[in-house]
């Protein structure tokens, strides 16, 4: 693996202590250092960390053997590992330690599926809320996040056992490390990509649904992510509007509750006053402004048709309820609902913000979802027997109050005022499953 991919720096030694393989940059492959506690000593220097880790193997009984859980930091402590190993038998594999928790993710590539997440090793994709995408936006995703090209040089009937990380790493000095690779069978179904998961909360709730789009091929503006845990990134197309906007964006989507502005803010300062813990918010997305001619929401559904709604010019004030919805141009409609088709290829029920030019539309969020289908003025439809009243006007945090308690009690919410199905007052009490209705003035 070494002479062709990146592997995890390494020496390892058979039982009688001889040296067997090795991989430490700087030298071939395989290089016969002058005994262990020389190889160790050369392998700890080259590590980044300064810390390796011992595994151990019998040719014949390979699995469920013993390996250090914690990296160790000093040459004679790991020379001992190696030499106890030994008398027992067992052949070993000494490797650099890579912190899983550098901001990286690892994860398996095979077939039409690729699935990872953060803070983590492989076998990842044995545990619950990894990031499972189909093959191609996955490596996209990954390569915008990274600044790397993702696994490219692998067929589709490999299954390669990979991490990706912030730095580069390993044997070659590249951002992405190759633990296993195998020929098999590759799997039949491609995966649909649903969030929230352990990455999108790593990068974000929203710029994950915008990696998405960008992935698929639709108009994202440029957007520059300046995250908690990463690097910066880039991804998106320039509208050359020469507006900006400074989105917030939130481990889990909370709708309407952290700022969205037009105009440059310290996005530093932002994160600390608005989530001064870290535990909310993920990332700041600096993104391209859209000169906007209709902006607005939709809501769609492999089963049921496109609920479009929205205003002319921005849509900010139409998404926190300020103001309703306006009869928007059959044109402008028809552009939406275009977009709309070409995600009903992908999810079974999902929710777009939108911004149109006057030539395209561009996507500006995208989140998978319950859309509902506005029967007779239901939001989330529910039963109840008790409604409770709630005006609009009073905005997302008084509603958000109201919601806990209507949950508790088992009631529902009658919404008043002259809104739109598709703004955040109406995303809140779907994504809380809150029996509600909309009543128009």
């Amino acid at each position: 693996m070494a002479e062709r991919w990146n592997v995890a720096q390494f020496v390892s030694f058979s039982p009688d202590g001889e040296q067997r393989h090795s991989a430490i940059r700087g030298f071939e492959v395989d290089f016969r250092f002058g005994g262990v506690h020389e190889s160790l000593d050369i392998l700890m220097r080259s590590a980044p960390e300064s810390k390796l880790r011992v595994r151990s193997f019998d040719p014949v009984h390979h699995r469920n053997q013993p390996f250090t859980v914690r990296p160790l930091g000093s040459v004679n402590e790991v020379t001992e590992v190696v030499r106890s190993h030994s008398r027992n038998g067992l052949h070993t594999i000494v490797n650099e330690s890579i912190d899983v928790n550098d901001g990286g993710v690892s994860g398996v590539l095979h077939g039409p599926v690729i699935e990872f997440a953060p803070g983590a090793v492989p076998r990842c994709v044995e545990e619950k809320n990894v990031c499972s995408l189909p093959r191609d936006s996955g490596k996209h995703i990954l390569g915008k996040v990274y600044d790397c090209d993702v696994l490219e040089q692998f067929k589709f009937g490999d299954r390669v056992e990979f991490s990706v990380h912030p730095e580069p790493r390993g044997y070659r000095g590249e951002k992405y490390i190759v633990w296993e690779q195998q020929e098999l069978s590759p799997p039949v179904n491609r995966p649909k990509p649903s969030w929230p998961n352990r990455f999108s909360a790593h990068i974000g709730d929203k710029v994950f649904g915008l990696l998405i789009a960008d992935s698929l091929g639709f108009q994202v503006p440029s957007s520059l992510v300046l995250p908690r845990f990463l690097p910066p990134f880039e991804f998106g197309r320039r509208t050359c509007s020469g507006q900006i906007w400074f989105r917030t964006s939130p481990m889990v989507q909370e709708p309407g509750r952290f700022t969205t502005r037009r105009g440059w803010l310290d996005p530093f300062k932002l994160m600390m006053l608005e989530d001064p813990e870290g535990q909310s918010i993920a990332s700041i997305i600096k993104q391209d402004g859209v000169s906007a001619t209709y902006s607005g929401a939709a809501h769609g559904a492999r089963d049921s048709r496109l609920l479009v709604e929205g205003v002319s010019g921005a849509g900010d004030d139409f998404m926190t309820a300020k103001v309703g919805p306006e009869a928007l141009p059959s044109a402008v409609v028809t552009a939406v609902e275009s977009v709309g088709v070409r995600l009903a290829e992908t999810f079974e029920a999902y929710r777009f913000e939108w911004v149109y030019d006057g030539e395209a539309v561009w996507i500006v969020q995208l989140h998978v979802s319950n859309p509902g289908h506005a029967r007779d003025g239901w939001i989330f439809e529910g039963n109840a027997e008790r409604f409770v009243e709630f005006n609009a006007s009073e905005g997302l945090e008084a509603l958000r109050s109201l919601a806990d308690g209507v949950k508790e009690r088992g009631d529902g919410i009658l919404v008043c005022g002259d809104i739109g199905f598709t703004s955040h007052i109406c995303d809140v009490l779907r994504q809380l499953r809150v029996p509600s209705r909309l009543v128009l003035p």
